[in-house]
């Protein structure tokens, strides 16, 4: 089966998404709830626009505003049919700015199909961002099948590790931009120190007996008379 198999991380990023994901759509929602009673609460009656009142809440005094919006759609095919009556009471209303603007908008097809030179020059008004990505995960029954974008990613999993980790210059071959070649180093001659001759021990001098001591001779004792 051929699939990504990216490990503990990315199964962590996404568990971690998906309960990230189910809180935001639940606080969005208990925030809106809240957010309206909070409105109805301060300001029963509201009007378009901004709404001003004053509030206590735990003993101290709160300067609310409280925006109500209402918001209207046109509808191209109702425009057309009203239009041309409105214009024969006032034909003023129905110059382009009055009652109703349109916006400039981008269409996609058309930009795609410009050649290299005319997006060049149209897009000197164009004002590029990145957006916020998208990101969709459903878990597959069965086996994979290949897909071009699988494919291309163990086939570049595979170049990258066929690929052989460049030399820095200086290590092994000698840098390509080099414009002179360098003479080789002379060799060095090893002098090699003769080994220092051991001294003789010194001949032990004979040491001298001391010469036998003579036997000296008593005197003889004199008779006595």
């Amino acid at each position: 089966m051929n699939q990504n198999n990216h490990g503990a991380p990315v199964a962590e990023l996404y568990r971690e998404w998906q309960e990230v994901s189910l809180w935001l759509d639940t606080a969005k929602a208990r925030e809106m709830e809240l957010r309206k009673k909070l409105c109805a609460t301060f300001v029963p009656e509201p009007v378009e626009g901004t709404n001003n009142a004053f509030a206590e809440i735990d003993g101290k005094q709160y300067e609310v505003k409280v925006g109500h919006k209402l918001n209207r759609k046109l509808d191209p095919a109702a425009l057309d049919a009203v239009m041309p009556e409105l214009g024969k009471l006032d034909p003023a209303l129905c110059e382009l700015g009055v009652l109703i603007k349109y916006e400039a908008e981008l269409v996609k097809k058309g930009y795609n199909a410009l050649t290299d030179e005319q997006r060049k020059i149209f897009e000197q008004a164009l004002t590029i961002t990145e957006g916020a990505p998208e990101l969709t995960i459903s878990e597959v029954a069965g086996e994979v099948t290949a897909t071009p974008v699988m494919d291309a990613y163990e086939a570049a999993k595979e170049k990258h590790k066929a690929k052989p980790a460049a030399k820095r210059p200086g290590v092994g071959a000698p840098h390509p931009k080099s414009a002179v070649a360098k003479k080789p180093a002379p060799a060095v001659k090893k002098v090699v120190a003769p080994a220092a001759k051991k001294k003789a021990a010194p001949a032990k001098k004979p040491v001298a007996k001391p010469a036998p001591r003579k036997a000296v001779s008593k005197p003889a004792a004199k008779k006595r008379r």
